[in-house]
Formats: structure tokens, C-alpha cells, sequence
């Protein structure tokens, strides 16, 4: 688990203060602007090892402590954790990790075609062996953990094609029966002539014309010659080499050769074998075009040894025109009929086991692997109903024979999902979209049975109320694992509030930055009355005049819940929460005890029933401004911010009148405030200045005055030095009139 014991210049922070109690289940409220995504970011950058310095200016060196799992780590003593963070716009790449294989393979399907799948394997591993052995020099210039080079990758790919498996792909594509070329070949060789470069090079039209010239005039009969389309000039050299080799012409061997009638000795069948070559290889055209061979390769070949190879060999040239099986040629002659067999005996076996599998690969139907699960809890989770997760390569996943390539699709269709946006999914359908991939990637980790921690950021923003349960179903369903730690950062004061209230035993905290950037996570378990109206009661008995004060919105709501907004108790209430100049310098509490009293709400003793309200309001105002910010004390928060409308609206008023000349009328006015602002404003009784005061403190007040016990985020989203700095600025301009 994650503690943040320090936190200095990280992402913007100044420093960190509360997050050294982290423990297995934090639930974390804060405003936007407050270093949620900061703190999200930086454990996820420090566990990756990335940098945590802040984008916007420069500032000192990060420097941060960590406590996880009982070590304590910095920023020059740190080891790797794991931190899976979810904001609602991650796509979490679901196509790159083995680890998924773990979530979709079968037990019951991989149990059914375990044979096929061991007999399979057993031939690739055979064929791969022959390779391996073939080519002594398909170790070099490989990476680590590389059993080819990538040059003997490209060859091999020619004939593979596409896929991930290329031994594979090799064996399926390969063309065993063909015959092998006369020419003999060295390892070099067919790694210079058998590769995608090659390829290119050879479908080049300037390339691939000159040799299809060259082609016709090296297949052509000569005069008088015993080459004919059956037996042409390959052939006829692939034939002399080996009876010569063989020792055909052997005194010994007493054998003889006999061509039209005629039986030769070695040297006469030498100077047919050496005209026959002259009357085709040398003649002017066939040396004009084999020029233009090799001007054309030399210009286009990306390879030098590709082009001098196949010049060194002219035979060959002619064999290149078809590519493919061409390469396909190089192998059957390099690897050797002893071989090719072998590979083609494997890759029978293979197209059996294949076939076996094929034959119940339609109607299997697997429900025993964990993304059949994950999916399913999904569907019933959350509500969407714009796409299907799949995956593309279902069976060779679900057996374990291949990493599962997940896909989402449109509903009904096979057609899939690349950009949700161009399918004008909602910024809450987008969110749906990438959860899927998030929740896939938590199972991932817990397969792997180590430690890690989850941070949620904001991460129902845009949700409707049934996905914002959905996600808190599943924080549930993985909170008692002994390898989670959940981090939930919100600012949306509903999911708080549930989430605490369902997760059980959680570590409560309300976050707020000041203007420094300094960090501060208050701890709120105690403070129940964040969660239940009941706890309002708490206020009643104890003779604290914060509290009273702060009790008046809500009694407001009580009376106009009971009847209406023109119930006369709402209109005597209203005269405490706005200003009248005709009223509220002389108001006391003569009007509002009563009305307490019949909720059973005791009267302050500190307070009398003749004290002027706003005298008493601007003493406990600056008294709470004057005291260490407690983020806890909803009570200090509900005050000040009736203070700052109270007295926002008397300055006003007050200067409104002494400009005109002329008494205001706000009796129970709709919309008081914004009234009394847009008249002082287009009448130009305010500086620039004072008219930026009065609009903050518009901004912030409201919520305060009508507070209500359904209203808890705007009652502490704004923290309470922001209301405290407007509280001064409101105080100063009144002293002003």
C-alpha cells in the first residue's frame, strides 16, 4: 500500500499534508483545481519511473517520500510498484500483454484440444529445429531473447506472409513438392535473395521487365540443340553436374552416355554441355539483356548483395520473375530433400490436428473463462448499449494457442469500432467505452498475485447515476482482495458519499490547495453530519451561536418544504438572510428565536434577543477569519458565506442610495442580488475594482444562503480561505461607506 509522506514540487505541488494515513480503503472529496489528476499522475509516473516535473514554469527539483508497504522510498532510492489509474479517458491497450491470455483461455475447451494443441506444437518445434539447424547463421545479429536473426525472419517471412506465428505461417505456405534449382546454393545466398526487400525489388516494373526479356531468351531452343521444353538448359547443367560428380564417365564404372544416336565420352559431352550454354547464354541478346539486369538492380535493389547474387548466378535470374516461388525454391534446395520431407511430413500432421479443431470450432460455446465472467458482471453493471466487446481470434485465445486480440464492435455486425467519436458517442458512452478496457486490466494485475493500488480520478464525470453505482458495485466486488488499495478522488460529492457509505471501513478525507499549491487532505470520518440530515441535530443543544447562525437556511427550507415560498415564517426568515435598509440595521433576534424555537433549536446563551443580527453576524464572521481553516466545519463555511450575501448586498444598497439620492425599495425582490449588481454597474457607482469584489463574492455566496440539506457539494466545494479572502475584501468595502 501507498502512503504520501512528502510531496514537494511534484506536478505544481508545493507539498503535501494528510495522505501519510493512506491506508487500504481512501475515499477522497476535493474540488477541481485541488491536484486530484497531480496526485493521480505523479504515483503513476513515480511507479513507472517517468518524470515528475511540472509542465507550466520552473520550480525546484521534485522531491517526494514515499511509504509503500512499510519501506519508505524517495526520489533517489525507489523501487518499482504498480498503480493502475483510471480517469475515464484511458485506452488501455488490451492487445499487448500475455498476461490477458490468463483471462480468456478455457479450461474446458484447452482440456478438449490439449492433444491437438501438443501435437501441433510438437511439429512447429520440429520444423523450427530443422531451421535451426539448417542455417548456422540465423543467430546473428539477433536481439536478446531472439532464436533467429531478423534477416532470417525476413526470409522465412516471404513465405510466411502475415501472422504472428511464422514458423507457422512458414510451414502452411511452403511449397515442398517444387522442384529444386540446379544452381548450388550457400546459406549467404539464399539469406541475399530470399527477403522482403527482394521482393520489392523484383516487382519493380523496370526490374521485372528487363528479366522477363531475359527470361524468353534464355528458354529458347537453339539450332540443332537437344534442349526442348521439356529439357531446357537448367536442366541440362543441373545434369551434367551430377554425373560428373557421381564419376559417371568412370574407366571402372564401364557406362556409357548415348545422345541422338551417338555415344559420347566425357569430353564430348562436355562440349555439348558448353555449346548449348554458349548458344543461349552468350548470345548478344541475352548478354544485352543481362545487362539490363544488371543496371536495373543496381539502380533499385535495396540490397547489393541481393543484386550481385542473383548477377553471379544468371540461371536463376529467369526463376525469379514468380517470387514467391522462387524463395520457396531456395528453400527446398538449401534445406535438401531429407529435410523438405521432414517439414512436410510436420506439416501434414499439423493440417490434421487443424482439422480437428476446425471441425468444432463453430459450435463450441465457452462460458468457464474469466472474460466471459468480466463481461457478463459488466452488461449487467452499467448501462450502454453501444457497442459488444469481442475478440477477433476467439478460439486460438480461448485454447491458449495465441494472445487474445479483443475488439469492440457495433451491436448486430461484425464492422468494428476504431474511433467511438465518429460515431458521435456521448462524452459518458466514451467513458463506458474505456471502462470495459480498465476493469479487463484490474483482473490482468490480480491474475498476477502482487500488490498494486487503484486510483480513481474523477472517474465518473459525465456517468449517469446507474454507471456511477456500477463502478462502486465493482470497487466492492475487489475491495476485500489483499492485494488492492483503492485511492478514489472525486469531486462529485454524490459518488463520495456513496462510495464511503458502501465500501464500509474507509479512510474520509476532504482535500483542498490553497494558493501557494500547498496540499492539504483533512480527515473526515468523525464528521458524520456530511452524510445524514439527522446529524443537522447535533447542532440544536449546543448553544453554539456558529451553529444557530448557520441553522437559518435550512429552517427556511423546513417552513417553505412545509407550505410554500410565501409562507410568512420563509419571508421573516428571508430578512436574516438578505439586506434591507429599512430593516436589517435595527433587526434583532426578537423575530427568528421563535421560529428556531419550534424546531427545538436552543438559543445561544452568549446571545441575546436585543443584539443587533448584523452586528453579531460580522463578530462571529471575523472571528471565524481570524481562526485556523478548519475544512471540517461546515458550520464556519454555511456562515461566512451568509455573511459575504448580507453584506454584499448592504454595500450595495448603500451605495446605490447615496449615488441617487434615493431610498431602495428590496422588499422580498426577485433575484435581490443580481438586481442591486446590474443597477450599481450600468448607473457606474462602481470602480473596477469594487465591481470585481461584488462579482466573486456573487459567485461564491449563493449556495451558502440557500443551503439545503440535499446540497452538500456546493456547501463545501469551495474551501474555506477562498471565502475567508472574500469575507475581508466584502469587509473592506463596506468600511468604505
Amino acid at each position: 500500500m501507498i502512503k504520501i509522506n512528502k510531496a514537494t514540487n511534484v506536478f505544481g505541488i508545493s507539498s503535501i499534508n494528510g495522505a501519510s494515513t493512506f491506508d487500504k480503503l481512501n475515499v477522497i472529496y476535493a474540488p477541481n483545481g485541488t491536484a486530484k489528476s497531480s496526485i493521480a499522475d505523479a504515483l503513476k509516473n513515480i511507479s513507472a519511473g517517468d518524470s515528475v516535473v511540472d509542465v507550466y514554469g520552473i520550480s525546484p527539483a521534485p522531491s517526494y517520500e514515499l511509504d509503500i508497504d512499510g519501506n519508505v522510498y524517495n526520489e533517489s532510492n525507489m523501487i518499482p510498484f504498480t498503480v493502475i489509474k483510471y480517469c475515464g479517458v484511458e485506452n488501455f491497450e488490451l492487445n499487448k500483454n500475455d498476461d490477458y491470455s490468463n483471462l480468456v483461455i478455457s479450461p474446458s475447451a484447452k482440456s478438449l484440444f490439449s492433444s491437438s494443441i501438443a501435437s501441433i506444437n510438437s511439429s512447429l518445434a520440429n520444423i523450427e529445429n530443422i531451421l535451426l539447424s539448417s542455417f548456422n547463421k540465423k543467430g546473428r545479429g539477433k536481439t536478446k531473447g531472439q532464436k533467429f536473426s531478423n534477416s532470417f525472419i525476413d526470409s522465412l517471412m516471404v513465405i510466411a506472409g502475415s501472422g504472428d506465428n511464422i514458423i507457422l505461417n512458414f510451414a502452411l505456405n511452403f511449397k515442398t513438392t517444387l522442384t529444386p534449382l540446379s544452381e548450388t546454393l550457400t546459406e549467404d545466398n539464399v539469406l541475399a535473395l530470399a527477403n522482403l526487400k527482394g521482393k520489392d525489388t523484383i516487382l519493380k516494373p523496370e526490374v521485372s521487365s528487363h528479366i522477363a526479356t531475359y527470361a524468353s531468351i534464355t528458354s529458347k531452343k537453339a539450332t540443332g540443340s537437344i534442349i526442348d521444353s521439356e529439357f531446357d538448359i537448367d536442366k541440362l547443367n543441373d545434369f551434367s553436374k551430377h554425373i560428373i560428380g557421381d564419376l559417371y564417365f568412370d574407366d571402372n564404372k564401364k557406362r556409357l552416355l548415348k545422345i541422338n544416336d551417338n555415344v559420347l565420352c566425357k569430353e564430348d559431352f562436355l562440349e555439348i554441355v558448353k555449346k548449348e550454354n554458349l548458344s543461349i547464354y552468350g548470345t548478344d541478346k541475352a548478354k544485352e539483356e543481362l545487362e539490363k539486369c544488371r543496371d536495373a538492380l543496381n539502380k533499385t535493389a535495396a540490397s547489393s548483395k541481393f543484386s550481385s547474387t542473383l548477377l553471379d548466378k544468371p540461371a536463376l535470374i529467369k526463376h525469379s520473375l514468380d517470387y514467391i516461388t522462387f524463395v520457396n525454391e531456395l528453400f527446398v534446395t538449401f534445406l535438401g530433400p531429407k529435410n523438405v520431407n521432414l517439414i512436410e511430413t510436420e506439416t501434414l500432421n499439423i493440417k490434421k490436428e487443424q482439422s480437428k479443431i476446425a471441425s468444432m470450432r463453430a459450435t463450441m460455446v465457452v462460458e468457464d473463462n474469466a472474460i466471459y465472467t468480466i463481461w457478463k458482471k459488466f452488461k449487467t453493471r452499467f448501462k450502454f448499449n453501444r457497442y459488444e466487446l469481442d475478440i477477433k481470434n476467439r478460439f486460438d485465445a480461448i485454447t491458449g494457442t495465441d494472445m487474445p486480440r479483443f475488439v469492440k464492435l457495433q451491436p448486430g455486425t461484425n464492422k468494428e469500432i476504431i474511433d467511438p467519436v465518429s460515431l458521435r458517442f456521448s462524452t459518458g458512452e466514451i467513458r463506458t467505452y474505456n471502462l470495459i478496457n480498465f476493469i479487463i486490466e484490474v483482473e490482468r494485475t490480480l491474475l498476477l498475485g502482487k500488490p498494486f493500488t487503484i486510483i480513481l480520478d474523477d472517474a465518473v464525470d459525465s456517468f449517469d447515476y446507474k454507471n456511477k453505482y456500477g463502478i462502486i458495485d465493482y470497487l466492492i466486488d475487489i475491495k476485500e482482495n489483499p492485494l488492492v488499495q483503492l485511492i478514489v478522488l472525486t469531486h462529485n460529492f454524490d459518488f463520495y458519499r456513496s462510495a464511503i457509505l458502501s465500501l464500509g471501513d474507509t479512510n474520509q478525507y476532504f482535500m483542498y490547495k490553497d494558493k501557494t499549491a500547498n496540499v492539504t487532505l483533512y480527515d473526515v470520518k468523525s464528521k458524520k453530519y456530511y452524510l445524514t440530515v439527522s446529524d443537522f441535530n447535533s447542532w440544536k443543544h449546543t448553544g453554539d451561536r456558529t451553529k444557530y447562525l448557520a441553522f437559518i437556511p435550512f429552517l427556511r427550507n423546513i417552513f417553505q418544504l412545509q407550505t410554500n415560498s410565501h409562507d410568512p415564517r420563509v419571508l421573516d426568515i428571508d430578512k436574516y438572510l438578505h439586506y434591507d435598509s429599512a430593516i436589517s440595521d435595527t433587526l434583532n433576534f426578537a423575530i427568528i428565536d421563535p421560529l428556531m424555537y419550534s424546531v427545538n433549536f436552543d438559543f445561544p446563551s452568549s446571545i441575546s434577543q436585543t443584539d443587533k443580527y448584523l452586528d453579531i453576524l460580522d463578530n462571529v464572521a471575523t472571528t471565524i477569519s481570524t481562526s485556523p481553516i478548519m475544512e471540517t466545519k461546515l458550520e464556519d463555511k454555511i456562515l461566512l458565506g451568509i455573511y459575504i450575501r448580507v453584506f454584499l448586498e448592504k454595500f450595495l444598497i448603500k451605495r446605490i442610495e447615496s449615488r441617487s439620492g434615493t431610498a431602495l425599495s428590496t422588499s422580498n425582490s426577485y433575484a435581490r442580488t443580481t438586481s442591486l449588481i446590474n443597477r450599481a454597474k450600468s448607473s457606474g457607482y462602481l470602480t473596477d475594482e469594487e465591481f470585481s469584489i461584488v462579482i466573486e463574492a456573487n459567485v461564491v455566496s449563493p449556495s451558502y444562503v440557500h443551503a439545503n440539506s440535499f446540497m452538500y457539494e456546493p456547501l463545501i466545494d469551495v474551501d474555506s480561505s477562498t471565502l475567508i479572502e472574500v469575507a475581508d475584501k466584502i469587509r473592506f468595502i463596506n468600511s468604505s461607506i
